[in-house]
């Protein structure tokens, strides 16, 4: 848009998440990126090295691509009870992260949940974990 060959990337948080990714698409246009207070794949690790945080990424986006074509086919998970869905996303939560307190985990659900026809389903996007697999938030 602008013409340039290349350009130096200067994002803080989620806009350090899109560097990254701009990064690991087109690394031939990035001369510069620099990341502030991001999370996920970039720091899953404690990486440092540009290149690794590029091929980490990259791996990432390619995790996505695969988990997209694998949910096109696959029917949203249901749950019978508010109680139901806490459990689960609280197993989930200990999977990640270590044990975790409930109070934290309701904290999620408010804006997390939706109650339909069924049941209860989660209104996250399942797409976004690639990116967050193995990273301790708690």
């Amino acid at each position: 848009y602008l013409g340039w060959d290349k350009f130096s990337f200067l994002g803080h948080s989620l806009g350090g998440n899109f560097g990254c990714h701009y990064a690991a698409v087109f690394p031939e246009k990035i001369q510069c990126l620099v990341m502030l207070d991001v999370l996920g794949f970039a720091v899953n690790g404690d990486v440092r090295d540009p290149d690794q945080v590029v091929d980490l990424t990259r791996r990432a986006i390619l995790s996505s691509l695969d988990l997209e074509k694998k949910l096109e086919t696959k029917p949203e998970r249901v749950y019978e009870s508010h109680e139901a869905s806490l459990e689960r996303l609280m197993a989930a939560m200990v999977y990640a992260n270590g044990t975790i307190p409930r109070e934290p985990v309701e904290i999620i659900l408010r804006r997390g949940l939706t109650r339909n026809e069924e049941g209860y389903s989660f209104t996250r996007d399942i797409r976004l974990m690639p990116f967050f697999d193995g990273l301790k938030i708690y």
